[in-house]
């Protein structure tokens, strides 16, 4: 194996190992948060293509988040926060190879500014929301293309893995209360899948744990060899 192909995968592995310590542990993690964030959009568009309306978004420090809207395609809105999460990981791992950090820091950039468009429900989120808009702004300016590289993947890693360790406290019983805004009680995800199809809350969080670690099992492969060719 090549020297900078192996460098690839201990960096990766490494990532992986920070955001699953980094995970539980009740301290501020703005890269989940981020990540979150992200998942929630895939809600709001979801609920956009299918004919519905948002009133807004929330998202906890704790990790935890919520869309509010109504109408539209129900099952479609709640499968798209992990359907969206795999995508943006497969996304931000596929663009991390080439040499266009610049751009793809960019364009995570413009996301985090077009969920203020859709309304952020409580303080918090928009605290947390102006100061990453703040912060890309100034890595966008200050990073060389290697730190941003870094911080792409390390998001991608946190995207593919989020489905994983969500259903994984889902079926830990960590989240059986779910999420509080507004006077307003959301379950998770999975949750409400499992209300919506009668399936497994336990069969629900395999299939999306399977598919997260299947999909950046090959990722981190499929990237250490293209690095290995730059």
């Amino acid at each position: 194996m090549k020297p900078f192909k192996r460098e690839s995968l201990i960096l990766q592995l490494t990532l992986f190992v920070i955001v699953l310590l980094l995970w539980r542990i009740p301290i501020f993690n703005p890269i989940k948060l981020v990540v979150v964030l992200f998942h929630e959009l895939s809600h709001v568009l979801a609920a956009f293509l299918t004919g519905g309306a948002v009133f807004g978004i929330a998202i906890h420090p704790g990790g935890a988040g919520v869309t509010l809207g109504m109408g539209g395609n129900e099952l479609a809105i709640v499968s798209a926060g992990y359907v969206g999460s795999l995508f943006l990981g497969v996304l931000l791992y596929l663009l991390s190879t080439s040499d266009r950090s610049t751009e793809v820091w960019g364009f995570l950039t413009m996301v985090c500014c077009l969920s203020l468009a859709f309304g952020w429900l409580n303080s918090f989120t928009a605290f947390f929301g102006y100061g990453t808009i703040s912060l890309l702004l100034l890595g966008l300016f200050k990073l060389d293309d290697p730190q941003q590289q870094f911080f792409i993947r390390w998001i991608a890693t946190t995207s593919c893995l989020y489905p994983v360790l969500d259903v994984a406290g889902e079926a830990l019983g960590e989240r059986a209360d779910g999420f509080s805004v507004g006077g307003r009680v959301v379950g998770s995800d999975v949750s409400q899948l499992a209300q919506m199809t009668g399936i497994s809350p336990i069969l629900l969080s395999l299939g999306w744990g399977i598919a997260g670690l299947a999909l950046l099992v090959l990722l981190v492969t499929w990237s250490a060899k293209r690095d290995a060719q730059r």
